[in-house]
């Protein structure tokens, strides 16, 4: 992996969250991640940012809470079967990056998976939850029938690395 500079990034927030897929990765009290579709990249407040969403249910919720930072790496397709099976198994109980066998290291306390094509490290800025009442309803019906709202995480883009080709 290389690093380069935000300004040298060029890719689809949209392709990049809904055809590659994410592993959102933690790495404070546990190293933990999952697989993720829903997120940007952008600038607020003057800042490059990344936003991600995560339902409270979620194990990784709870680490995020608790961690100063976070990694957010995509992956070719090739790696989709992981990328499935993270999103599918709770880490709660479990191992689950040694069961499915993703190689990664930790570097001052962040999570780096050695396979990501892309990986963005980010310092977390804001933590929101979903309010039920501000969703639009056929929305709500949809993607919230046992409630579970996501919350919104912002992080400042500190790093980005990508593969060398």
């Amino acid at each position: 992996m290389k690093q380069i500079h935000l300004s040298e990034l060029n890719v689809s927030s949209f392709s990049l969250f809904n055809y590659q897929w994410c592993l959102i990765g933690v790495a404070k009290n546990k190293v933990n991640a999952m697989t993720a579709s829903w997120g940007s990249i952008g600038t607020l407040w003057n800042r490059p940012i990344a936003t991600i969403y995560v339902r409270p249910s979620r194990y990784t919720h709870q680490l995020l809470e608790s961690d100063s930072h976070f990694t957010l790496s995509f992956f070719s397709q090739q790696h989709r079967p992981v990328l499935n099976y993270l999103g599918s198994i709770s880490g709660r109980d479990r191992d689950k990056l040694k069961e499915c066998g993703i190689p990664y290291h930790i570097d001052k306390g962040a999570l780096y998976f050695d396979d990501a094509e892309l990986i963005i490290k980010c310092k977390k800025i804001m933590t929101q939850p979903f309010e039920e009442r501000n969703i639009d309803e056929d929305i709500k019906r949809k993607m919230y029938p046992n409630g579970d709202i996501h919350t919104m995480i912002i992080g400042e883009v500190e790093e980005v690395w990508i593969k060398e080709k």
